[in-house]
């Protein structure tokens, strides 16, 4: 299901016309560790975030993301769990304090 949400949101097709409008969309990935030096990327529009090297890059792309698409059984069934819950901590941990801030304002 991620691929077919990509393949329809994906329009790198862009890049290639000069009077192009709109920018292409940007999409930010994780890779099972294990597979990262032998997975091409189907898209230059497409970087890779690897949460052990640059945490606090991390943590901010997934803040300012749009969308999230998790891959539950990939990851389950490659032991890659351990991003997925990051990434949901971040997002919990960024609207509680979020709600916090909006509450101190009232």
């Amino acid at each position: 299901m991620g691929h077919g949400v990509f393949e329809e949101l994906r329009n790198d097709h862009i890049a290639i016309q000069a009077d192009a409008d709109e920018l292409e969309h940007l999409f930010y990935v994780t890779l099972n560790q294990r597979d990262s030096g032998s997975v091409p990327l189907p898209s230059p529009s497409m970087r890779v975030l690897n949460p052990r090297l640059k945490p606090k890059t991390f943590k901010k792309k997934i803040i300012a993301c749009d969308w999230f698409i998790l891959d539950l059984m990939g990851a389950a069934l490659s032991g890659g769990l351990d991003d997925i819950e990051s990434i949901i901590k971040i997002i919990k941990d960024f609207h509680t304090s979020q709600s916090n801030t909006a509450e101190l304002k009232e």
